[in-house]
């Protein structure tokens, strides 16, 4: 059986049905990782906040607001089932660049967790790992059925 590469993306608009649908502004927080161990992240958020919109069946846009009132957007799009890529630009700023991403949906029982976890795409000067994470309330499903991911 022989499939297309369009056959073979990832449709957003089916997986994540209720992750565009239900955002209220910018639900996602962030925290950084551990700096004695970057494959963690850190117990407290860092303060910067994060919107996340679904633009259509592998794109998505993420607006970011950092604590120091910094405000930066990333066109995401998946390149496999929960991985990608994002370009970004700081607004107002000639400041930009690549990053990696995967996505991903927990079931926590009476809650979903939404994870956005990001890596740079090279090595960068200031630039780090960092999740943004966002708990959505349970929700009947379509069809029955509750998307999940992992």
């Amino acid at each position: 059986m022989t499939s297309t590469v369009k056959e073979m993306k990832h449709d957003l608009t089916k997986e994540f049905i209720f992750w565009d649908m239900e955002s209220n502004g910018y639900d996602y927080v962030a925290f950084s990782m551990e700096p004695s161990n970057g494959r963690l992240p850190q117990q407290i958020p860092n303060g910067t906040k994060a919107k996340l919109t679904i633009i259509d069946r592998n794109t998505m846009i993420l607006h970011v607001n950092e604590k120091n009132d910094r405000k930066w957007t990333g066109f995401m799009t998946i390149k496999q089932r929960t991985f990608g890529g994002m370009s970004w630009k700081y607004e107002n700023e000639y400041e930009f660049g690549t990053k990696l991403f995967e996505i991903s949906s927990t079931d926590r029982g009476t809650y979903f967790e939404d994870t956005v976890f990001l890596q740079p795409s090279y090595e960068s000067k200031d630039y780090g790992r960092e999740l943004f994470v966002r708990n959505r309330p349970r929700r009947p499903s379509v069809n029955n059925q509750t998307s999940q991911i992992r």
